[in-house]
This record gives C-alpha cells, sequence and structure tokens, in this order.
C-alpha cells in the first residue's frame, strides 16, 4: 500500500478519536462523536494512510506553541530544543508501538 495523504472521512473517527479528546476539542466524548462529521467536510483536515506497509519509520512535526505544542506533550510527546518561528518540531517513531503514554482518566 503507498503512502498516501487523504482527507479525513467519518469512518476515521475511531482512530483519530483519542488524539482529539487529548488535544481537548470536547471533554465529552458523545458530543465529540456528534461534531466529528463537521470536521470532515473541512479540507483542511487530513491523514496518513499506509504507515506500517510502507515501513515508515518516522514521521517529523511541528506545532505551533499555543495549541499543538502543549496537545502533543500531554500525548506523550517530547519535542526537541530546536525552536523555529514559534514552533517546536516532533519526532513519532514508529518502529515501537507507541512512545505515547494512555491519558491517564480515559485509556486512550
Amino acid at each position: 500500500m503507498p503512502l498516501t495523504v487523504r482527507p479525513l472521512t467519518p469512518s476515521d473517527f475511531p482512530q483519530v478519536r483519542p488524539m482529539l479528546l487529548d488535544m481537548g476539542f470536547v471533554e465529552d466524548e458523545a458530543e465529540l462523536a456528534a461534531r466529528f462529521p463537521a470536521f470532515c467536510v473541512r479540507p483542511v483536515w487530513m491523514v496518513l494512510d499506509g504507515v506500517e506497509a510502507r515501513g515508515a519509520r518516522y514521521l517529523f512535526c511541528s506545532g505551533n506553541l499555543r495549541e499543538a505544542t502543549p496537545a502533543y506533550e500531554r500525548m506523550g510527546y517530547t519535542p526537541s530544543a530546536d525552536l523555529q518561528e514559534g514552533y517546536r518540531f516532533f519526532e513519532v517513531d514508529f518502529s515501537e508501538r507507541t512512545a505515547r503514554q494512555p491519558h491517564p482518566e480515559r485509556g486512550s
């Protein structure tokens, strides 16, 4: 399977649910499930498909200091010490199951 970036669809909800809850979009899971289809109509929301099939080892991404960096840190990721124009950089290692720690209240 090729590595692709594709638009988010309502069927992606089970996979992205833990991340959205950890990022603080809403605290109520039922409300999040009800609002999720509306996220999918915006073309700015994308998912990365085929990571395991392609053997990708790392994903490097950046997060703004205001919302994204704190959200990634709550999910257990540690940013690099580098700071560039209001962004921190993160590395996700796919060779391990995940470095992300479960949310203490949700177990996600």
